[in-house]
């Protein structure tokens, strides 16, 4: 196998990356038996790259362990306009339930959603910021936007306080690039920045790797990444989220109402837009369910359902049949 000849066929992100690891003699690359071994290793490589961004955006606040975070969680649903039956949207009670995703279980997430170059994400609460920043690392190369919607307004001002870091330490990267490359050497040292990953993420299941979801080539690996935006309100009046083509929702704790809810504000997506929940599925005859995984994430495990909106044309007796597929799936509130 031409390793040198792989590069070059490789999308430029992890052809960067592959390069990198020729030069530095690793062992498992050079051992490699096949194109999907090696990629498994680069994939694997680029996402350990952004695990560890991740972390240390994280492990420098002192509002973002979960122990801490769902202590913020749990004082901010005490307040009137939250714990009030009427207040908050309606959300009292379980709807408001602090959770954490972890990342690796995203990973597998953003991938199994077929995330592509120019999809834009949306995380439906946020939180201190974690899927969204996580997504950003991650698809660098594909994204151009994440986008948090968070109701709590201490956990939203925690999540404010990681996109500072986040910024300044894209700024940092950037300026490492722009000297390596003024010296003529190359741009994949460091951090995720450098060489983001396109996340074939699934080099952590069972299943290998499929194959690069660069789509045919990283973009810019020097500066650039999606555009970040955390809003602080209620996702069933803040719709900007509809706007978006990869939308995630935690929501194993949403009561019933605030289901049904979702799923009819998810009828605006755009037609081939993929929404992915945790545990409860949405009733809509507009959107398919094209997979369900279970996942392990900071409570224990919970099964993640894909969603893709339908075209708006469909035919009746699909749509039917669709609509009472999803009516006997719906628990009873």
């Amino acid at each position: 196998m031409d390793l040198q000849a792989l590069c070059v066929r490789l999308p430029a992100a992890e052809g960067l990356e592959l390069r990198q690891l020729l030069d530095a003699g690793d062992a498992g690359v050079l051992k490699a038996r096949s194109a999907r071994e090696v990629l498994a290793l680069v994939v694997a490589r680029q996402v350990d790259r952004a695990h560890d961004r991740w972390s240390s955006l994280f492990s420098a606040s002192a509002g973002a362990p979960i122990d801490a975070a769902k202590a913020l969680a749990k004082a901010d649903a005490a307040a009137p306009r939250f714990s009030a039956a009427a207040g908050g949207g309606g959300r009292a009670g379980s709807s408001l339930t602090y959770g954490e995703v972890d990342f690796h279980a995203l990973a597998i997430i953003l991938q199994r959603a077929r995330v592509v170059v120019g999809d834009s994400f949306a995380d439906l609460g946020h939180g201190t910021g974690r899927a969204v920043f996580a997504a950003a690392l991650l698809y660098r190369h594909q994204l151009c936007s994440c986008l948090g919607i968070e109701l709590l307004p201490s956990l939203h001002a925690v999540a404010e306080e990681v996109a500072v870091r986040y910024e300044e330490g894209q700024q940092q990267q950037q300026q490492q690039q722009q000297q390596q490359q003024q010296a003529g050497g190359s741009t994949a040292e460091g951090s995720i920045f450098t060489a983001a990953a396109p996340v074939a993420a699934a080099v952590r299941t069972d299943d290998g790797v499929a194959g690069s979801s660069s789509a045919g080539g990283g973009g810019d690996l020097v500066g650039g990444g999606p555009r970040i935006e955390l809003r602080c309100g209620d996702l069933t009046s803040d719709t900007s989220w509809t706007a978006c083509s990869v939308v995630f929702v935690n929501s194993t704790c949403f009561s019933a109402d605030l289901m049904l809810e979702v799923s009819r504000l998810a009828e605006r997506l755009r037609p081939g837009a993929r929404i992915v929940t945790l545990t409860k599925r949405l009733p809509s005859a507009k959107l398919e369910v094209f997979e369900q995984r279970q996942l392990g994430m900071s409570w224990g495990p919970a099964t993640a359902i894909f969603h893709r909106r339908l075209p708006d044309v469909v035919d009746a007796d699909d749509a039917i049949a669709a609509a009472t597929a999803a009516a006997a799936e719906w628990p009873a509130s």
